[in-house]
């Protein structure tokens, strides 16, 4: 006579199989499978035909990673490229990108079908690493002028409802949060965080203005904003983005559409 645990054996060897939990899973692996349209969206690369066993950040891959902030184990990252594995979800490509590159995926969101596809293209990729390159190599004074808060104040005595301070504060609090900024204020925080940069990138900065200007954002906010911006950037990065300014403030529409081609080659905003 079968001891109870041997009963039990017995059942479980003999009883019918039931492979509904077995479909759950594997439905619940397909849903997590890597999703092609997520490599322009977010800026990723498969390793492999699928099953995509392995996905690779292009943005650190060809830009490294931003240090935000000081901290050692920021600095340690930089030199590190991201690889998702299975699951994936779009909501860990966002995380890894606001967090490490913050700057160039702000950018990179609010371009274009056919501006993206041109991002990570060869030209592209020079063009705005020899931009960086050239800022951190050395610094150009292009104006002698006084950049203290109190001598810009006596020049502009302006209200400061959209500073350069307020918006980036705004941006980071919607980063965590779930209520969006609107059209008008986004735009503007987009173009505060390139500002606040230690080398603002004048082709980023360019793509940028080109995305406000098609978002209908009033040149008069625009300019304001780089105005207040002196006493935090400087009277020199300040005079210089207004020149990139005045060049897509005076590009025709046509070409508007052709920014950011490589056709020429940008210098940073250095102070």
């Amino acid at each position: 006579m079968a001891t109870p645990t041997e009963s039990r054996l017995l059942d479980a060897t003999t009883a019918p199989f039931n492979d509904e939990s077995l479909l759950l899973d594997k439905k619940g692996k397909r849903k997590a499978q890597f999703r092609p349209e997520h490599s322009l969206q977010f800026g990723v690369r498969p390793m492999s035909d699928p099953p995509v066993l392995k996905v690779q950040c292009l943005f650190c891959v060809h830009f490294g990673r931003e240090i935000l902030q000081p901290e050692k184990r920021l600095r340690e990252a930089t030199k590190n490229i991201k690889y998702w594995r299975p699951p994936y979800r779009a909501e860990l490509y966002h995380k890894h990108h606001q967090r490490q590159h913050l700057t160039l995926y702000t950018t990179y969101e609010r371009l274009a079908h056919r501006e993206k596809l041109a991002f990570f293209s060869p030209e592209n990729v020079a063009r705005l690493r020899q931009t960086a390159a050239a800022g951190q190599g050395h610094k150009q004074t292009l104006i002698k002028a006084p950049t203290s808060a109190a001598t810009w104040k006596q020049l502009f005595e302006v209200p400061l409802p959209y500073n350069l301070h307020s918006l980036v504060d705004m941006y980071s609090a919607q980063a965590t949060s779930a209520a969006p900024l609107d059209t008008r204020t986004q735009a503007l925080c987009m173009i505060a965080m390139l500002l606040a940069q230690p080398q603002a990138n004048a082709a980023l900065l360019e793509m940028q203005l080109v995305a406000a200007i098609a978002s209908e954002v009033p040149r008069s906010d625009i300019l304001h904003l780089i105005f207040t911006a002196a006493p935090v950037v400087g009277m020199p990065a300040m005079l210089a983005a207004l020149e990139v300014a005045h060049k897509v403030f005076n590009t025709p529409e046509s070409d508007e559409e052709e920014a950011g081609d490589g056709s020429e080659t940008p210098t940073d905003l250095q102070v």
